[in-house]
Order: C-alpha cells, then sequence, then structure tokens
C-alpha cells in the first residue's frame, strides 16, 4: 500500500476529496470544502497513482480529469502558482502564474484570470460566443501571444466536445484587439509591436487599428478615419488621404512627432474593398495634411522621416502659402494659412480669387497657382510656394512667382 504524501490530494472511492497533512487525512464532500460555496469549481493536484493528476471537485462530486491539459487553479493554496499540464508526457506540475495573467485551462475549454494574489476560473465567458481577445501569459519560446476563441470543427473534435475552444495565437505586426482583461480606463487594447511581441496598454487615447484600417476611440469604439479626420472638412477627406502621427510602441495617435514615432497614411478610394486602407509608407515624401481633432495642420517630412508639425497657428510670419502635396496623393498642392488651417488645393473657390494677370502667376500641372486674393477678398493674403524641389522662374519682382514647375 502507498504511503499517503504529506500535504497531498487523494479522490476518494465515495467521490470525496482526501487531503492529507503531516498529522493525518481527511474527508470532505465537494459541498463542505472551504471556499466552494464561492468558487462553484475547484481543482488540486492529484498524488495518487496513474495518469489523471487533476482532480477536480464541484458541490456534488469530485471526480478526477481524464488527460488533463493547459493550466488548472491550484486550489490548495492562495497564491499565484498553477498547475500545469501535459497530455501527451502525462505530467502535470506547480508553476508560477504572473499578475494579470490569462492562461488556457483545461483543453481550451475555460480561461484562468490571475491577479496580485491568486488566480481563478472565468466563469462568465463561452467560447463559442465570445469575441473577447487576451493576452497569453503563458511565457517562453514559441508560445503564441493572442488568446481568442476559435471553432472545432466536426471531424477535429469528439462527440461530446464543445464546438469552440480558446486558442493561442500568432500576433501580426501592428495587431490591436480591445482587450478581454480591461476596460476603457485600464488596459485598453493589446498592441503587437512585431510579429508575436504583444502587449497589454495602458493609455486611455486615442488608437491607430492599422491592420484593420480604422481608429479605436477612447471609448473603445472603432471609427473609420474620415470620422476622426476632420469630417466637416471635405478638403481633408475628399481627395482621400489622411496621416497620423503614431506612437510605435502604443499605437497612441500622437499631436507631434517623438524619437518613437512613425507616419501612418490612410487612403481613400470610393469603390475599394476596403474603402480605406492604412499603412506605414516605406518612404515619405514631402508633405502631408494631418488633423489633431481641432484643426487641419500640416506634416513636414525629410530624409524618410517626421521632422516636425506646423500647427494652424504658425501659419503666418511667412508660412502662409503652398506645400508641395505627397506623391501619393492626387491632389499635388496644400495651401495653409492661419486662419484656415491647411486644405488641398485644387481649383479658386471664391468669386474674384484668381482673375487678374497680378493674381494668376502659372499653374502647377494644369491648377490655377495664385501667390494672392484679389484685392476685394477679405483675406488679401500673400501666398508663395514652400519647398526646397519646386524649380522657380521669377518675374522681375524677385516676389511673384511667373511659373511653377514639378
Amino acid at each position: 500500500m502507498t504511503a499517503a504524501t504529506p500535504y497531498g490530494y487523494y479522490l476518494g472511492s465515495d467521490a470525496s476529496l482526501i487531503s492529507c497533512n503531516a498529522e493525518d487525512c481527511t474527508s470532505t464532500t465537494g459541498a463542505n470544502i472551504d471556499g466552494m460555496e464561492e468558487k462553484k469549481e475547484m481543482t488540486f493536484l492529484n498524488s495518487g497513482t496513474g495518469d489523471n493528476k487533476i482532480i477536480r471537485c464541484v458541490t456534488e462530486k469530485c471526480e478526477e480529469v481524464v488527460k488533463p491539459n493547459n493550466y488548472f487553479v491550484d486550489n490548495s493554496q492562495e497564491a499565484l502558482v498553477l498547475i500545469k499540464c501535459d497530455s501527451t508526457a502525462k505530467t502535470c506540475n506547480k508553476v508560477d502564474a504572473t499578475n494579470r495573467g490569462i492562461y488556457i485551462s483545461d483543453d481550451g475549454q475555460k480561461l484562468i484570470q490571475c491577479g496580485l494574489t491568486s488566480c481563478s476560473i472565468i466563469s462568465d465567458i463561452d467560447p463559442a460566443i465570445s469575441s473577447n481577445v487576451y493576452l497569453n501569459g503563458e511565457k517562453g519560446n514559441n508560445i503564441n501571444a493572442i488568446i481568442k476563441a476559435k471553432a472545432i470543427t466536426a471531424s477535429q473534435r469528439k462527440r461530446a466536445e464543445p464546438t469552440h475552444k480558446w486558442s493561442a495565437e500568432i500576433g501580426a505586426e501592428n495587431d490591436l484587439y480591445i482587450n478581454g482583461n480591461g476596460n476603457e480606463s485600464s488596459y485598453p487594447v493589446i498592441y503587437c509591436k512585431s510579429k508575436n511581441t504583444c502587449e497589454e496598454i495602458n493609455s486611455t487615447g486615442k488608437k491607430m487599428d492599422i491592420n484593420n484600417n480604422k481608429i479605436v476611440k477612447s471609448n473603445l469604439i472603432s471609427t473609420t478615419p474620415d470620422n476622426e479626420s476632420g469630417t466637416s472638412n471635405t478638403d481633408v477627406t475628399g481627395a482621400g488621404v489622411v496621416a497620423y502621427i503614431v506612437d510605435k510602441s502604443t499605437a497612441d495617435i500622437l499631436d507631434k512627432p517623438s524619437s518613437n514615432s512613425k507616419l501612418v497614411v490612410c487612403t481613400y478610394t470610393a469603390d475599394g474593398t476596403p474603402a480605406w486602407a492604412c499603412a506605414t509608407p516605406n518612404s515619405l515624401s514631402n508633405y502631408y495634411i494631418y488633423y489633431d481633432g481641432t484643426a487641419t495642420n500640416l506634416i513636414v517630412t525629410s530624409s524618410n522621416t517626421i521632422s516636425s508639425v506646423i500647427k494652424k497657428a504658425e501659419f503666418e510670419n511667412g508660412k502662409n502659402g503652398y506645400y508641395l502635396n505627397n506623391s501619393n496623393d492626387p491632389v499635388k498642392v496644400i495651401q495653409c494659412d492661419s486662419s484656415n488651417g491647411c486644405k488641398k488645393y485644387t481649383e479658386p473657390e471664391e468669386s474674384g480669387w484668381c482673375t487678374t494677370s497680378a493674381d494668376q502667376v502659372g499653374t502647377i500641372r494644369g491648377i490655377n497657382f495664385c501667390t494672392k486674393n484679389d484685392a476685394t477678398s477679405p483675406k488679401n493674403q500673400q501666398y508663395l510656394p514652400h519647398h526646397q524641389n519646386i524649380l522657380l522662374t521669377l518675374h522681375l519682382d524677385p516676389h511673384l512667382v511667373l511659373e511653377v514647375l514639378l
């Protein structure tokens, strides 16, 4: 007869839980196990012989889990400790867990959530109907970073098995998920900086969901770029190119560049699928219109990086004028001033604009190009080109541009 292991657990012949300490062993029915009323289900590492190393207890009874796999809560103690099982190797061992860790349990049928001091089964989610996504608490080489529900086909499952299970999936670069283990004010999203390098992000600003061509607002509702880029300003969205400055580590949309930021450009195509397509350009060119939530500003790029942002209020003291648009935009010119910010310049929009020879001083690929409004216009502002690659042919008056060639 095998001696009982001190501080071990065994399955009783009457479906009870036998627990042993250094002095003796006691038998307890499932309903009377300390903590059962709250937890509804409790699991213990089986000290008995045989391959089934997990004992699961509910109110009615205790039983062995056949071929246990993945993680189980260690209800023998209140601690950040789990039982990890390998059904192939037929082993189960106690392992340390981490705060905020989410672990696949019971061969994908359940999830375990760990807090500061202990772990418990998440009892109110069903993989068959849940769209929640979690960061995998399991760490190590070749461990997929993302946990989500996965459908199991009839050919893949046995008769009594569920139609869906929790599965660990590879996270792709720029993947952004609403975090099932967070909320609007705490760790709202999971972001993958690179393939399978993913983490919970504890910031609550607007974020760029590049791979889904959307923006996730602070209330965790997704929207298309035009709804977050000055919907009323058709000059921003009408021609279909909107730019954003995005933090590489958090996916936060920024109002100015930093050492850790990148440019994301979203392009609209009326008959495209999807209509909006967002990406990080392999190369940057010239200038991009940028909407910061209140005004349309200008992003300046140089040597394939964001060099600066010119805010609406700064378009004075010589910065009012025309800027050569980025090469991906069909509209080739951006017009900026401190009253209106920046917009794409197509044709004169006001009566009296560009009607005299003094105002109309050339064309850019067929677009009328003006240096100033007619004197009767309330703006009456001087506009000059601002780009080092524009070839200027000057009139006798050096302040007037006679011709602009690209």
